[in-house]
């Protein structure tokens, strides 16, 4: 919620943080239908937090328009 309250004067800000919200909740349907042996919650969280971090950086660095 806070980067679409901050980041959503561009456009492209905006798809960049809709595709990070899809990749953490589709991670996380992973984790709970335990498509995947090697998911833990613990790796998820790091997961997370790292693309999330990722995005921010990608648009804190982008120049205001």
């Amino acid at each position: 919620v806070y980067q679409y309250i901050f980041f959503s004067y561009v456009w492209y800000n905006v798809v960049i943080i809709t595709v990070n919200v899809v990749f953490c909740v589709g991670y996380t349907v992973c984790l709970f239908l335990n498509t995947r042996e090697d998911i833990s919650i613990l790796t998820n969280g790091f997961v997370l937090l790292y693309t999330t971090y990722l995005s921010w950086s990608a648009m804190a660095g982008m120049p205001d328009y």
